[in-house]
């Protein structure tokens, strides 16, 4: 009798798993949009996140760019995932409270007015899943790797060709070289504290963790944490190794909260996740589901996923000052970035060409950003990664702004601030957003890359807003001094004075400058003669 019990009930299960999948695969073949006018939210998808999309994923063969295009691998699913995250009481302190399986939820009661039949489907993915389980040691390999595709995908590598720019080849020989030199540790005291929690409280390295993936609910991705690849002001970026052994980046927030006020803790965790929401939300923006093409053609490293670990609250505590979050954001891996690459370069014709190609690229890659309507507003050297193949890419969305938008600036990196921002920021004042912004933090990589240091002696990490004013109320693009700058191309001087414009109705942006300046239109020898 128990096993005929246990028969039906496999059939039952397997029939409507099978129909729970049949339904999965059916809904991905389908294009879906925008949400329909009378549902879109009112505030900006940089604020809120992005609709229910859907983004082609994987590669194959060859395509003019040098990437690997889809091989018969139907596109995976982006869920508005937004939902959970608002969900948290960190967002919504006012909303009403219900209980889940990861804790106590503060749920907007707009978010519980869901159609009968996203229900069901819920329900059905459930049955999907437990069927799988049950009928998995039963399918024939064959099959199994079917249905494993309509599941989660790996997260590709970057893989670009080689010849699509000038100078390409020498900047990807020191590329190769970061293989061969350590990384440099933490300097912010916070982020080594965050960094030593992360490792012995959440996530251990060398273990294998199985994450959930918002972009693609009910999917799950295992990943083996590996080392610390960077941090920031707010987050550490760590690398992560996939069953098929392809390294991804993975960003994990955290942020300082003392846990004795509620209001600082609710503060700093809606800021932790405003961020995460404006950075996993840029592909919205950008008008470009396909994250192939926003990676080669646009060159922008945007998130390929967010992961949680699963039964696990929002946020962890795993010590009294520091909240770190149960939201990751995980990229396509790159060499390094033009930080870590400025040390290795020389005085050497090779050098120079490695310089030229970054300085070209960097200016293109704004300039595409910015023929697109955004601003990406954190400028810097750390920001600009860079390919095995030596292709520059520009990552790290966390600020950006649609362009023309009032908004205050965050204190980010008081060295690469225009003034006029500096002001603003320090005011807590709105100002309108414009491309202008970017153009001063461009100037100051650029200037950078070919001499080591920023403009009028300014110490990158600075934090005195005072003394970066009062440097630069005392100079001008003119007094700039380029001694000692690896023999820099006189236009590539012009360049850097034009983005430094004091007055921001005066200042060029890269759009301009590419279609202005004959340096994007010399070859590599009419560059050398100009030394």
């Amino acid at each position: 009798m128990r096993a005929q019990v246990a028969l039906c009930l496999s059939l039952f299960l397997f029939a409507t798993g099978v129909f729970g999948i049949k339904l999965q695969i059916t809904s991905r073949q389908k294009k879906v949009g925008r949400l329909p006018a009378d549902t879109q939210p009112e505030e900006s998808a940089l604020e809120t996140g992005f609709s229910d999309s859907r983004a082609k994923r994987g590669f194959s063969q060859a395509s003019p760019d040098g990437r690997r295009q889809s091989a018969g691998r139907s596109p995976s699913r982006r869920s508005d995932w937004i939902s959970e995250i608002s969900a948290s009481p960190l967002e919504t302190p006012s909303s009403a409270t219900s209980t889940g399986r990861s804790g106590t939820y503060a749920v907007d009661r707009t978010q519980q007015r869901r159609p009968v039949w996203n229900r069901f489907r819920a329900v059905q993915t459930h049955f999907a899943r437990l069927a799988w389980r049950l009928c998995r040691p039963f399918i024939c390999p064959s099959v199994r790797r079917r249905f494993r595709h309509t599941e989660h995908g790996p997260i590709p590598a970057v893989n670009f060709r080689m010849g699509l720019e000038t100078g390409q080849a020498a900047l990807a020989d020191y590329c190769g070289m970061l293989r061969l030199t350590e990384r440099e540790a933490c300097t912010e005291t916070a982020q080594q504290v965050s960094d030593l929690l992360i490792s012995t409280q959440v996530m251990p390295p060398d273990r294998n963790l199985v994450f959930e993936s918002l972009f693609n609910p009910g999917s799950r991705v295992n990943l083996t944490r590996g080392e610390l690849l960077g941090c920031g002001g707010t987050s550490n970026v760590y690398s992560m190794t996939q069953e098929d052994g392809t390294k991804v980046a993975v960003k994990i927030l955290s942020s300082y909260a003392q846990m004795t006020n509620l209001a600082s803790v609710l503060s700093a965790g809606a800021s932790a996740m405003k961020i995460m929401r404006r950075e996993a939300g840029i592909s919205e923006l950008l008008g470009n589901q396909d994250l192939d093409d926003i990676l080669y053609n646009d060159r922008l490293l945007v998130p390929s996923d967010v992961l949680r670990l699963p039964g696990k609250n929002d946020w962890f505590f795993p010590e009294q000052s520091t909240v770190i979050y149960n939201f990751f954001l995980a990229f396509p891996i790159a060499a390094g970035t033009l930080e870590d690459v400025v040390p290795l370069l020389d005085t050497t014709q090779k050098s120079f060409a490695a310089r030229v190609s970054a300085t070209v690229q960097m200016v293109k890659v704004v300039a595409g950003l910015h023929r697109k309507g955004l601003v990406h507003g954190d400028l810097k050297p750390s920001n600009f990664l860079v390919s095995n193949s030596g292709i520059v890419l520009l990552g790290d969305f966390s600020y950006a702004y649609v362009r023309g938008q009032m908004s205050t600036f965050p204190i980010i990196t008081w060295a690469f601030f225009s003034p006029e921002n500096i002001r603003m920021a320090t005011q807590f004042s709105q100002v309108r957003v414009e491309l202008t912004h970017d153009s001063w933090m461009l100037a100051f990589t650029i200037y950078f890359l070919w001499c080591g240091r920023l403009p009028w002696g300014i110490a990158i990490e600075e934090g005195d807003y005072r003394k970066i004013v009062a440097i630069l109320d005392q100079n001008t693009p003119e007094t700039l001094n380029f001694h000692n700058c690896n023999g820099i191309p006189a236009g590539i001087q012009q360049l850097i004075r034009l983005l430094l414009a004091k007055d921001p109705s005066r200042r060029w942006t890269p759009e301009k400058a590419i279609a202005e300046l004959n340096i994007f239109k010399l070859n590599r020898s009419e560059y050398a003669a100009q030394t």
